[in-house]
């Protein structure tokens, strides 16, 4: 009589005790599913490229830098090199330029990247005023090309992107897409995001 007692307590009790183990059974798949994603996480991030840019202006041509000045800012460097001349020949100095230094601060090397430019030109109120000057802007991208344009874990790299001298205030914005050893693609970065620039001769310059 005893052991059947027991058998129909237990078949009472066992939609409860299947629940119950559904639960353990759920919970132990989420977190061991949980705890694979963050050991993935953690083994990504061991082998994560991250970009650092700085940048600078110069009067001279660092003598590591790598020649990225495109034809399309060139001319219109020039472009604007010539309006100044004409108007206000004694802004007209040498040549001076904006450079980018990329520096690797990830685990993996970076085999490709393309850098967005935007250039915004504001002549200033004396060339708008007198010779109705207006301003302008110009986008245009820079590639990586050959082996030596890889940053490796930790090197950094300095590109010679334009030329400044001419424009009377010249605002340079920049965002850049790279890629690693596995092709992963990136679009965040640390550091410098923008640049003014400024011949105060022209820009200042009073009627």
């Amino acid at each position: 009589m005893e052991w059947k007692q027991i058998l129909q307590f237990f078949e009472e009790i066992r939609p409860i005790v299947e629940f119950v183990i559904a639960i353990l059974w759920g919970l132990y798949v989420y977190f061991t599913i949980k705890t694979f994603r963050e050991i993935h996480r953690q083994t990504e991030l061991q082998f994560e490229a991250f970009l650092m840019v700085t940048c600078d202006t110069t009067a001279t041509i660092p003598e590591k830098a790598t020649q990225k000045i495109k034809e399309v800012s060139d001319q219109f460097h020039e472009k604007w090199k010539d309006i100044v001349k004409q108007h206000i020949p004694s802004a007209i100095g040498q040549d001076s330029y904006l450079t980018l230094n990329l520096t690797n601060k990830g685990k993996s090397d970076i085999l490709a990247w393309t850098i967005k430019m935007l250039l915004e030109v504001n002549p200033g109120q004396y060339l708008k005023k007198k010779y109705n000057t207006y301003g302008e802007q110009i986008s245009w991208n820079i590639n990586s090309e050959t082996s030596s344009d890889i940053i490796g874990i930790g090197q950094t790299i300095t590109l010679l992107v334009a030329k400044i001298g001419a424009y009377p205030e010249g605002k340079f914005f920049w965002e850049i897409n790279y890629s690693d050893m596995r092709n992963k693609p990136y679009e965040t970065f640390s550091g410098n995001t923008t640049k003014t620039v400024k011949n105060s001769l022209a820009f200042d310059m009073k009627e």
